[in-house]
């Protein structure tokens, strides 16, 4: 566990990824914004959808905008962290860098399913997007497209777009407030936006 903090540190203090970040965050966020108001989704699933943006943007800040060097940095632990690095790909994630990619998406794949409650669609929509950040950091020399990353972040996705369904959508519904619930009582109507 100290690995992966340690690797998440070293990635989070380059500029480029924060901005990164935020930039692709915010700008799925506003997307989700638009497309959740033009089909009525409730506030709740609005505010899911914007989340998993940002959860989402992860991915391609620290895939993409991470610094250039081929530098190897030295862990807590006496290990070693490759930018790029050139492995044997081996499916079962055992390297601190392996389970920060399945880590990765796992927030994306819970918020993505709570808006849209279709965890199908979830992962195969974090699969094409994981193949196209793979080629994108090979294709600009970033990195390498790697076989492992993409099944450790879908992996992750997965996961995350499981424990989503799990979640029971009564969960999920907006509850009537104070005020809400006493003009029920009395007979009133009373303005409740469900999802």
């Amino acid at each position: 566990m100290e690995d992966i903090l340690a690797i998440a540190r070293i990635i989070t203090r380059q500029p480029a990824v924060i901005a990164t970040f935020l930039i692709v965050g915010t700008g799925l966020g506003v997307l989700g914004t638009i497309a959740t108001r033009r089909r009525n989704w409730s506030t709740l699933r609005r505010w899911a959808l914007v989340a998993a943006g940002f959860a989402f943007a992860v991915l391609p800040a620290t895939t993409l905008a991470r610094r250039l060097d081929h530098v190897q940095w030295r862990l807590p632990g006496g290990g070693e962290f490759s930018a790029l690095s050139l492995r044997a790909p081996g499916l079962a994630p055992t390297t601190p860098e392996d389970w920060l990619n399945v880590v990765m998406l796992v927030p994306f794949g819970v918020l993505a399913v709570l808006a849209t409650r279709r965890p199908g669609l979830v992962t195969i929509a974090a699969a094409s997007s994981v193949v196209a950040v793979e080629v994108l950091q090979g294709a600009a020399g970033i990195g390498v497209i790697s076989v492992a990353d993409f099944v450790h972040n879908l992996l992750g996705a997965a996961l995350g777009a499981a424990t989503g369904a799990l979640i029971p959508r009564d969960r999920l519904r907006a509850r009537p407030t104070a005020l809400e619930q006493n003009l029920i009582r009395r007979g009133r109507s009373a303005r409740i936006t469900a999802p």
